[in-house]
């Protein structure tokens, strides 16, 4: 099918209330910008009026779309991808659902008929990340590899699909197979700048919720400042309201960290590569995580990275290469490995360089004309 099929892209789209755009959000700004027909839902802040605007979109311009594409989380957030995956079946329209977030395997563990139900009803299932791709690969009966010489090109291409050492492949499952279209980013946004000799400038950029741990990094830093005093970390991000942000400020005045840490609170997507650009090292303290754009944006920065080894950090980043991986929840490993990108300046550069070299595979450019093929083969299936 070479037209473009006009699409319903079901997902979070909140700048308009000041939340930065998500992936769906930037998804449909770059679809416009070549030239598709873009339908949205939804911009509503509350989860009641988000799931009744979605519901309401799908079907009032169910005459004015082809085919949809779904968010699917876990948590809360699942009750609206499965009601607005059910309303899509109902009336009849193909769609395309792409799973996200870090504890989104757990999750379909413990919901695993809904869960199914939902990949079922799909005519394509995609996923950000190899490690989710390899666990629903590994934990559902009804999957099948697709021999390598039938491989759909954007798993083929991608170094995401090689990353641990595998060919690219699609899943093929009862009624659609997965693919994987990673999370892109604008790298050309980002100044890269080689760390080559990084200084203790420390940056955490992520919301602040207890999965994240933000204690994990002030619980390093407070390690770091014996040895190094000019030490200072910045931790960036929205308060998630569980209590997380106010533990992890009482944290650092307990510690006599106050000279040391900076918490500007959320900041604008257009401000962040300004931000990362004035930081050496980051530092991403996850228990659960997936594909965290975070990371790849300090990656396209040249920022060292050091993060736990949490959910999918393993396939997005390979030890001692474009990266430092530290288990989850433990400080003085994650300090240790600060530590050594401050001694052996030769470490840090090649890291720099490596991040920088693996960010530029998640460009726009290269991510975007998976989408469009994807949507197309839906609709001409």
């Amino acid at each position: 099918m070479n037209t473009k099929p006009t699409t319903l892209l079901i997902g979070n789209h909140l700048s308009g209330a000041g939340v930065n755009p998500s992936v769906c959000e930037s998804l449909a700004v770059r679809l416009r910008e070549r030239g598709w027909q873009v339908l949205t839902t939804s911009g509503k802040l509350g989860r009641i009026a988000r799931l009744c605007d979605m519901l309401g979109t799908v079907w009032s311009a169910r005459q004015d779309f082809d085919v949809a594409h779904v968010d699917v989380y876990s948590g809360k957030a699942f009750l609206w991808a499965e009601a607005a995956g059910n309303l899509l079946r109902l009336i009849g329209k193909p769609y395309v659902v792409t799973l996200r977030g870090g504890d989104l395997a757990r999750f379909a563990r413990r919901r695993r008929r809904r869960f199914t139900r939902i990949l079922n009803g799909a005519a394509a299932v995609t996923t950000p990340s190899r490690f989710l791709f390899d666990h629903f690969e590994a934990t559902n009966q009804r999957i099948s590899r697709i021999a390598t010489s039938t491989a759909t090109p954007s798993l083929r291409e991608h170094p995401a699909a090689h990353h641990r050492g595998s060919t690219g492949q699609t899943i093929n499952r009862s009624t659609a197979p997965i693919h994987l279209i990673p999370n892109p980013i604008d790298v050309a946004a980002y100044r890269y700048r080689p760390r080559t000799a990084p200084q203790p400038r420390l940056v955490w950029l992520r919301a602040f919720h207890r999965i994240y741990e933000p204690e994990l990094a002030v619980t390093a830093l407070s390690e770091l400042v014996r040895e190094f005093p000019a030490a200072q970390l910045v931790m960036i991000g929205p308060d998630k309201g569980d209590g997380s942000l106010a533990r992890t400020r009482r944290m650092a005045e307990r510690r006599g960290l106050g000279q040391h840490i900076l918490f500007p609170g959320a900041a604008a997507k257009t401000a962040l590569p300004g931000l990362l650009d004035r930081g050496d090292i980051f530092l991403n303290t996850s228990r659960v995580d997936n594909t965290p754009v975070s990371v790849l944006e300090a990656m396209a920065g040249g920022l060292c990275i050091v993060s736990t080894d949490a959910g999918g950090m393993s396939y997005l980043l390979r030890h001692e290469h474009d990266g430092l991986l530290t288990p989850c929840g433990r400080p003085a490993e994650m300090a240790s490995a600060v530590r050594r990108l401050l001694r052996q300046p030769a470490l840090a550069g090649e890291l720099s360089r490596n991040a920088r070299r693996n960010a530029e595979s998640y460009d726009w450019s290269t991510i975007l004309p998976l989408w469009e093929r994807l949507f197309q083969t839906t609709v001409g299936a």
